[in-house]
């Protein structure tokens, strides 16, 4: 697990990611439900940001939708008990191919992560994907210049839309 090169800080961010992928295999397989499939090498990796107050279930669909055809998306639902919550933000914001962010009032007026994970990716150079889920007085000012997805609208259409927004954004499979 551990090089020479790796610092105690890195040391320790392999042992806790490791011990993570096993502590979800140990549930999943003791609860009888699947984890989210891991990544294969062709899968483009897609990191989902929303907030919890207002748009948990739009969230969950567009995850679905996305998991269906064929990208692997992280979501804080895949947050096992007891991790490191910031490691693991950025632990995947680091990993991912693109951001979904989904908008919506409560996104909007937020000041937290929503707003850090934006400010994040773009300093990662990372695509960014705007998705209203409901229409909020204002779009954040990072993403007032993108164009974006409008689920309010016709959901279906939308998730479509974002499907295909995805694949122009991350280009071919790996």
């Amino acid at each position: 697990l551990r090089s020479s090169d790796d610092t105690p800080v890195e040391y320790q961010r392999t042992i806790d990611r490791v011990m993570n992928e096993l502590l979800l295999s140990l549930r999943m397989l003791a609860s009888g439900h699947a984890a989210s499939p891991a990544p294969d090498d062709r899968q483009k990796k897609v990191y989902v940001s929303y907030s919890r107050r207002d748009a948990e279930e739009a969230a969950q669909r567009v995850v679905d939708h996305l998991r269906e055809h064929g990208f692997h998306v992280w979501f804080d639902h895949d947050i096992m008990p007891g991790s490191n919550w910031a490691f693991e933000l950025e632990k995947n914001m680091q990993e991912c191919d693109a951001l979904v962010v989904l908008i919506s009032p409560a996104a909007s007026d937020s000041s937290g992560f929503i707003q850090k994970e934006m400010s994040y990716m773009l300093h990662l150079g990372k695509p960014i994907i705007p998705v209203v889920t409901k229409q909020p007085a204002r779009l954040p000012y990072v993403l007032a210049d993108l164009q974006y997805i409008d689920l309010s609208s016709d959901f279906d259409s939308g998730l479509r839309s974002l499907s295909k927004a995805l694949q122009q954004a991350t280009g071919p499979a790996h």
